[in-house]
């Protein structure tokens, strides 16, 4: 073709899922890491389901910084697996495909572990947007948005966020 290049397969490919997009970024080694750490649930078989789901993904570096918060933890296995369970459905809000633009200041979506988190905009420094979790830490950053999938959508967060442990 004049205007680019057709290439033939032989099969049908499918859409990303949201697990697609994690695993496809090394920025988010942790992350995949943390989803199949062994007693957890099977987050990626979930999370590959139809959805929708809105992923607060950590990076890589919001995960050491988690590790680095309690001396007794040195890699993703010394957490509480209840614990670490928690903190990654505190990460996910189901049913709902909620991209940049649909955020509104103060918004407060229910997570998949049951606590709500709240979304301020605009975000302080370098922040897209500040993220209050259930804990009540306020120094969480929504870094990059709208990775969009086929069965939802991914924000980066430069922070683990940590779920209400006293409910």
């Amino acid at each position: 073709a004049t205007n680019g290049v057709v290439h033939g397969v032989d099969a049908v490919i499918d859409l990303p899922t949201v697990v697609t997009f994690a695993v496809a970024d090394p920025t988010f080694d942790s992350l995949q890491a943390a989803l199949t750490t062994d007693g957890q649930p099977d987050f990626v078989a979930t999370l590959s389901s139809e959805g929708p789901f809105t992923v607060f993904a950590p990076t890589n570096d919001a995960f050491t910084a988690l590790l680095d918060s309690n001396m007794m933890w040195n890699d993703l296995t010394d957490i509480d697996t209840a614990l670490l369970t928690s903190v990654l459905q505190h990460h996910v809000v189901t049913p709902a495909n909620v991209r940049s633009g649909d955020l509104v200041d103060g918004i407060s979506p229910e997570t998949l572990e049951g606590d709500t988190i709240t979304i301020n905009l605009p975000g302080t420094g370098d922040n897209i947007a500040d993220v209050t979790d259930g804990s009540g830490a306020t120094d969480i950053g929504i870094i990059a948005v709208d990775v969009q999938a086929a069965n939802g959508v991914i924000h980066a967060l430069n922070k683990v966020m940590v779920p209400d442990t006293t409910n």
